[in-house]
């Protein structure tokens, strides 16, 4: 399974505020559902950490605990 982000004029040199690289697929690892929170865990084929998730339960997200 897969994922994929909308195309931009940058192609997949442009990067959204959240992380998400246009114009970019992503693997799904896992899907969970967490107190009514759905939740994806995708996978940057790429590995660039420059664009890594920085939203709600980004990984310094304050929503976990």
């Amino acid at each position: 399974m897969g994922a994929g982000s909308p195309s931009h004029e940058q192609g997949d040199k442009a990067t959204s505020e959240d992380g998400i690289v246009f114009g970019h697929a992503y693997s799904v690892i896992d899907i969970k559902d967490i107190d009514n929170n759905r939740l994806i865990k995708l996978r940057n084929p790429h590995g660039n950490r420059s664009a890594e998730w920085k939203g709600d339960w980004s990984d310094g997200s304050l929503l976990w605990n």
